[in-house]
């Protein structure tokens, strides 16, 4: 990403070698996801995160906006896929906050069980203030889903902000409430958002592109030999 060529160049200085080919998707399992089974019922109110569980995910930030919105979408749903050492916390974050009846702590699921819940899902929240690309949000994109994550991380490129997702300033809850209501009360908003993030991501950020790209980076390299 391009947050990581950022870091190279401040640990080891610029160089106009420095390339950055993206990660990307597997496009097969996600075409096997029934079309289905992507949800876009306007009265439907869950978010969805995955990942690992620790504090610079921001899952706690997703838990606090719940309690702060709760008063205006009381239907409003949270489930998290994975595990880690902050998943005791977290379930004791969710009970002093009050709404153990509208999180779900899933744990760790099979991919395809993943891919299922993304499909099911109407937005992916995760706030991370850490990560170097981030492909879980393209998975998200890529089944329709508006995703929400932080500004000045490896999400920007591919995250346009009000294009193809959302980008909140890290660790600001008043700002990522605001765009979690923002979505919540505008479903057209949240559908069209996912359709061109889908359009977006296989388009772009396949790992055949990242092959093409590879290989015609060897190609260069052999030519200016």
């Amino acid at each position: 990403s391009s947050k990581l060529k950022r870091i190279a160049e401040e640990q080891f200085g610029e160089d106009p070698n420095y390339r950055v080919i993206p990660n990307g998707i597997d496009p097969d399992p996600i075409e096997r996801v029934s079309q289905r089974q992507i949800r876009s019922d306007p009265s439907s109110k869950t978010i969805l995160s995955v990942s690992n569980l620790y504090p610079t995910k921001g899952i706690d930030l997703n838990l606090r906006a719940l309690k702060r919105l709760g008063g205006r979408h009381p239907d409003l749903k949270y489930q998290i896929i994975g595990a880690g050492p902050e998943q005791r916390s977290l379930m004791n974050l969710t009970h002093e906050l009050g709404i153990s009846n509208q999180v779900e702590f899933l744990g760790q699921l099979p991919h395809d069980q993943v891919l299922a819940a993304m499909a099911a899902c109407d937005i992916f929240s995760l706030p991370s203030w850490q990560e170097g690309f981030g492909i879980v949000y393209l998975e998200a994109m890529a089944l329709e889903k508006p995703v929400v994550g932080c500004q000045g991380e490896g999400i920007e490129d591919f995250v346009v902000n009000a294009e193809t997702g959302y980008l909140v300033k890290p660790k600001d809850l008043d700002d990522l409430v605001a765009v979690l209501d923002d979505l919540l009360e505008n479903p057209s908003r949240r559908i069209e958002t996912g359709k061109k993030a889908r359009e977006y991501v296989l388009e772009m950020y396949t790992w055949e592109k990242n092959a093409q790209k590879t290989i015609q980076l060897y190609r260069e390299i052999v030519k200016d030999r």
